[in-house]
């Protein structure tokens, strides 16, 4: 037995009483697998991966509005979820180009760098492919994660954008 509720989320329900979830006083969605902390405000309509979950949880807890959230912002807090080290080696490469003296430095070169970077670094099978449509994303998005980088990235407006506080 499930009741829709809060978010559109399919909420689990059962008079089984040996389910953790029921007995406990748990909540999860059987629709998208969330559950207490990693419950999105907004059921998505389909199952996510564990990833995608904790990347929406982290876009809500910052100020992104998953219920207006654009596929190209999905896919980027997803690529986000699944991929933690891009954010530290694009913050890395950022600090370096301030310590060489740049007040402001364009994002698309931080990710040529990185792409040449991991190419060098790449071992047989091994495959990493960065969306240039995630550029905006990381640029708002370190800019907010670290202080020392506010203002260093040039952005413009994106009408579409579900951030709220992210776009500085």
């Amino acid at each position: 037995m499930t009741t829709t509720n809060w978010g559109g989320h399919t909420l689990h329900k059962c008079d089984d009483e040996r389910c953790f979830v029921c007995s406990g006083g748990l909540t999860s969605c059987d629709v998208c697998g969330g559950a207490e902390g990693d419950l999105p405000q907004h059921c998505p309509g389909y199952r996510m991966s564990t990833q995608e979950r904790e990347g929406m949880v982290y876009a809500q807890s910052i100020g992104a509005n998953a219920e207006s959230m654009t596929h190209l912002e999905r896919a980027f807090w997803r690529f986000h979820a699944e991929n933690p080290d891009v954010l530290l080696a694009l913050r890395d490469l950022a600090r370096q180009a301030k310590h060489a003296g740049a007040h402001k430095y364009g994002i698309g070169a931080l990710f040529e760098v990185l792409r040449w970077s991991r190419l060098m670094e790449k071992r047989l099978g091994e495959e990493f492919k960065l969306n240039n449509n995630y550029r905006a994303f990381y640029a708002r998005l370190l800019m907010v994660e670290y202080p020392d980088l506010h203002d260093f990235f040039e952005i413009r407006d994106q009408p579409s954008e579900s951030y709220g506080e992210v776009r500085p």
